[in-house]
């Protein structure tokens, strides 16, 4: 009967646990949620060729994200809580889906405050900078830069001509 009781409890305590552990983007596939997590935590923000793999793990990861079902609202996601260059990232896939939504979520995102000093990968990044990749080299640019840029449009032919198959 005590056995019986604590199985009990411990399931009522311990699934809800258990569940949270897994992202609240249950609605994303096994590798949707993988791409969305690179995504939330990128440590950089590159658009086309880079390093010797071709294109960097956070393009990839945008490239599987909005091929899912739920794309629309992984990347709006992204924009409210990702890192800085998360939420360009989102950014990009919200403006290739839909320029509506993506128009309103550039004006609540120019509000937020630029990325701190920090390091990265041992490298220093002064504050209001994030990094890129051309090629296979390492960038500091300015993020508001980047955001303005991304706002005119200059990321999208690049995504879109790199070489991948089409997003939807």
């Amino acid at each position: 009967m005590k056995r019986c009781l604590l199985l009990t409890v411990l399931a009522v305590f311990a699934l809800p646990v258990v569940a949270q552990t897994r992202l609240a983007n249950t609605w994303l596939s096994p590798n949707g949620e993988k791409a969305y997590r690179t995504l939330l935590v990128s440590t950089q923000f590159t658009v086309g060729p880079a390093s010797y793999a071709g294109f960097s793990n956070e393009e990839n990861a945008l490239h599987t994200l909005l091929r899912e079902q739920n794309a629309e609202q992984a990347c709006v996601n992204l924009i409210n809580n990702a890192n800085h260059e998360g939420g360009l990232y989102g950014l990009l896939g919200l403006r290739l889906l839909n320029a509506d939504a993506f128009k309103r979520q550039i004006d609540q995102y120019h509000l937020r405050q630029p990325p701190p000093e920090r390091v990265v990968a041992g490298m220093k990044v002064a504050e209001g900078k994030i990094i890129s990749m051309r090629g296979c080299f390492f960038l500091r640019v300015d993020w508001s830069e980047t955001l303005s840029q991304l706002e005119a449009g200059a990321f999208d032919k690049e995504f879109q001509l790199d070489g991948k198959p089409p997003i939807l």
